[in-house]
């Protein structure tokens, strides 16, 4: 029973580490779902700078000050664009590793809990064998037969 407890001890924590693994991803989901929007946003934003300055450049609405400024305005929201699909990729990656985890850790308590049901299927069979070997002896005794030498 000493080395069932242990291993229950220890099947207890996996399962504590389980739960925060799972936290943790949960927590990497939101975050990549965030930057997922936040990268959606700035295409949009990016799109319309292109569109405003597209349609501005056609209606010779711009001087080469207004055009300079127009075209640094557009590239800013394209860089927006990159560093928000940066910040978006390495969410994705983050909540990968995290997924990775979770599932380590589930396999570490599949295989603990394998463990405590094979220790307990031993244990079971046992008892059976010890109760056979005890219905043996006394059928033996009962009808006259001798002890077994086991």
């Amino acid at each position: 029973m000493k080395r069932e407890t242990r291993i229950k001890k220890i099947l207890a924590l996996r399962e504590g580490e389980l739960d925060q693994v799972r936290t943790v991803l949960a927590g990497a989901n939101r975050a990549l779902e965030a930057a997922r929007e936040t990268t959606r946003q700035a295409i949009a934003r990016a799109n319309l700078a292109k569109t405003r300055h597209d349609e501005m450049l056609k209606g010779g609405q711009l001087d080469v000050t207004g055009w300079a400024e127009s075209e640094a305005w557009v590239l800013s929201e394209e860089k927006r664009v990159e560093i928000c699909a940066e910040a978006e990729a390495e969410a994705m990656n983050n909540a990968s590793r995290c997924r990775e985890a979770v599932v380590a850790a589930q396999g570490n308590v599949d295989r603990i809990k394998a463990l405590l049901e094979r220790m307990a299927k031993q244990e079971q069979q046992a008892e059976v064998r010890k109760e056979r070997k005890l219905e043996d002896e006394f059928g033996r005794r009962a009808f006259g037969g001798t002890p077994s030498d086991e």
